[in-house]
């Protein structure tokens, strides 16, 4: 009994959401940036929304060589000139720049500069 195969050569592969990726260095990625969630629009086209800033970098930045990055689909503008942190993390980061300040400043004044 033999078994043989017809088609198309197949190559093993896997799917990693952009969290899950986090924190992995990869040689080749193919990458889908775009959004969630999909709409219709009145031409009846159906358009994803805009890909999240965050979500861009850690896609963008997973792969060692900007050579070896692949896309499902061209580049939109939107995805990139309409991209602005959320409002919500713009002012975390602030406070927390805030607090470092302060940190290094009781510090220098218990102990001086060391």
């Amino acid at each position: 009994m033999g078994i043989s195969r017809r088609g198309l050569p197949c190559v093993p592969g896997f799917v990693l959401t952009d969290y899950k990726s986090q924190g992995r260095s990869m040689e080749k990625v193919l990458l889908g940036l775009y959004g969630r969630k999909a709409t219709r629009a009145r031409d009846g086209e159906i358009e994803e929304e805009k890909c999240e800033i965050l979500s861009l970098y850690v896609q963008l930045s997973r792969c060692k060589q900007m050579a070896n990055i692949r896309l499902l689909r061209l580049l939109r503008p939107k995805d990139f000139l309409e991209s602005k942190m959320h409002p919500e993390l713009i002012a975390g980061s602030k406070k927390l720049k805030s607090m470092s300040t302060k940190t290094v400043e009781a510090f220098e004044t218990r102990h001086g500069n060391i």
